[in-house]
């Protein structure tokens, strides 16, 4: 299915039991963080049901590949779990400015949570996108209501993604 799925645990020893018993007896000798793995969303969704955490959809209206309102026309399937997910990446440091709106709006009309992250595959990327959430005791409470700041400090433009493949580059 090749969509990207966020997880956010509550206690670091679920994320540590669920990485061990879920995902590493299928990783490829060698494979790296994304490398994708044969279990299909509807199973990892389903196998997540046993832990205290909060799922998200990664990027859904990216234009590559990966994003889950991308795949629909391949897996269906995918689009009907979506709303079983507890938020929705709504600002992606990879992402044009348009499909993290289309994300905002989708999220927003469904009342669904909110997230945000850089997606930074260099150091220059870290932090440059962000969900500020103030200091509370439910943060995962938080995180389901959409409350908090959506911080975006990549350079200004629609250049931004040429400017971030270009960091990318092996210069």
């Amino acid at each position: 299915e090749r969509v990207h799925l966020l997880v956010y645990f509550r206690r670091p020893e679920d994320l540590q039991s669920f990485f061990l018993q879920r995902i590493a007896p299928h990783r490829a000798r060698g494979g790296t963080a994304t490398t994708p793995i044969p279990v299909g969303v509807y199973d990892l969704l389903e196998q997540l049901k046993e832990f205290d955490c909060l799922t998200a959809a990664a990027h859904p209206f990216a234009i590559a590949k990966n994003g889950w309102m991308t795949v629909r026309a391949r897996h269906d399937h995918i689009v009907q779990r979506i709303g079983e997910l507890d938020a929705v990446e709504v600002l992606n440091g990879q992402e044009l400015d348009g499909t993290n709106a289309q994300a905002a709006d989708w999220a927003r009309q469904r009342t669904m949570g909110l997230v945000a992250g850089s997606d930074g595959h260099t150091l220059g990327e870290m932090g440059r996108v962000v969900l500020a959430l103030p200091q509370e005791d439910d943060l995962f409470g938080m995180l389901k209501e959409g409350t908090g700041t959506l911080v975006d400090l990549r350079p200004p433009g629609t250049w931004r993604k040429v400017l971030t493949q270009a960091a990318k580059a092996p210069y």
